[in-house]
């Protein structure tokens, strides 16, 4: 299949490394000519992740009608805070019955909406739709390092479509249903991560980071529930893995306050 990437930095490169490993046609719709020659002249990412060599089905472009012509799927790696804006200047290239797996994490600042409200906004219209989410490192895909993650949509099919498309052997595909339970997890993660760096840099131990992780997952749950989300999601990949390994240093503290309650 052809499978466009929308979004060249960092995450959009490792999606691109992920579904090329397949053998899928993949190209990088990006705003830098600098990319764009890099990846197609030296099979590489001349600005994010330069260390890695690109498989030879990737290639890259600068022209939405290019990239999106004959296309299978789009996977959507653009930050949140500019997803608007961005998949709103190309809705008339988008045809309707291609799928968008989106990436990004996150609620918009200004509207406090997920990708999941955004999309058919800027698009003007429903769309078929998936979420990835779950704790995936761009380097640790791109050196093909075992990962999980979650593919979350309303519609059954199109997420075990989506699972099919990313899995390999060092990659597990989950499916969920839950759109919002999956959304809310990878956007609160984040906030939790940056409290959790805080209290390490103000050096106030493990006990009052094993306190933020435990009562920000509970916070994520609470709040998740009440936007209708499901519990077990919660548990799962999207919320308390995803928040967990989104810094080592949470996970490190997790690990102690749980043995901790363990030995006592």
């Amino acid at each position: 299949m052809k499978v466009v990437v929308f979004g060249s930095g960092s995450f959009g490169t490792a999606m691109a490394t992920a579904v090329a490993r397949n053998g899928h046609e993949v190209v990088i719709l990006s705003r830098s000519e600098e990319i764009t020659c890099g990846i197609n002249e030296q099979h590489k990412n001349m600005k994010y992740l330069t260390e890695f060599e690109l498989l030879p089905n990737i290639s890259s472009t600068c022209s939405t009608a290019d990239a999106l012509h004959g296309c299978d799927f789009i996977i959507h790696s653009v930050p949140v805070q500019a997803s608007l804006a961005y998949l709103s200047e190309r809705r008339d290239a988008i045809p309707p019955h291609v799928p968008i797996v989106s990436t990004s994490k996150g609620l918009h600042s200004e509207l406090l909406l997920t990708m999941n409200e955004i999309i058919p906004q800027a698009l003007g219209r429903e769309h078929p739709c998936a979420f990835l989410s779950g704790p995936s490192f761009a380097k640790e895909i791109m050196r093909d390092m075992p990962t999980a993650v979650v593919a979350a949509s309303s519609s059954e099919e199109l997420a075990i479509q989506v699972q099919t498309l990313f899995k390999t052997e060092r990659m597990r595909v989950y499916t969920s249903r839950d759109v919002i339970g999956v959304e809310v997890g990878g956007a609160l993660k984040n906030v939790f991560a940056i409290a959790c760096g805080i209290a390490e840099g103000c050096g106030l131990g493990y006990n009052s980071a094993a306190a933020l992780v435990t009562r920000g997952l509970s916070e994520m749950r609470k709040l998740a529930l009440c936007m209708g989300a499901q519990e077990q999601t919660l548990s799962g990949l999207s919320g308390c893995a995803h928040m967990l390994t989104c810094s080592s240093r949470a996970l490190r503290y997790m690990l102690i306050f749980l043995l901790k309650a363990w030995v006592t």
